[in-house]
């Protein structure tokens, strides 16, 4: 496990970083088009909220898979579960303030995080076919 995150994790995890920021600008552009800048915003934000929010968690799974040892393993995940709860809270605090002050339209805050859902989607998608492939050619 210290060799984790492996140059093919690497690749497959730009991949979806790459994808995350695609589809949010195609998402906010359309938004732009067919709607309003307001609507435009609120994909943005949600994007940029849902982009943050994977790119911390990335960070702290990476941190606990590579740094756990067997004296302080215990302490690894109960920091980590912390983290991620207090993550989460403060995710559902902006979340509400910003529905709650009306800052952005609910439906483009949505599209916005699901740029994150669509991209890990497409790549498991895109994984899953080559497991697929490698099977069928297999046998």
């Amino acid at each position: 496990m210290d060799k984790l995150p492996t140059p093919e994790h690497d690749l497959f995890l730009k991949k979806i970083r790459m994808t995350n920021w695609l589809w949010m600008g195609v998402m906010t552009f359309a938004g732009w088009q067919a709607f309003s800048p307001f609507m435009a915003q609120s994909i943005l934000a949600g994007g940029l909220i849902g982009i943050a929010s994977f790119e911390l968690l990335k960070r702290d799974l990476v941190g606990i898979l590579t740094g756990i040892s067997r004296q302080n393993k215990k302490a690894k995940k109960i920091g980590f579960f912390i983290k991620y709860f207090a993550r989460l809270v403060t995710l559902a605090v902006i979340l509400v303030s910003l529905a709650n002050l009306r800052l952005v339209n609910l439906m483009g805050l949505l599209v916005g995080l699901s740029a994150v859902v669509l991209s890990i989607c497409i790549a498991a998608i895109g994984e899953a076919k080559k497991i697929f492939l490698i099977v069928k050619e297999a046998s």
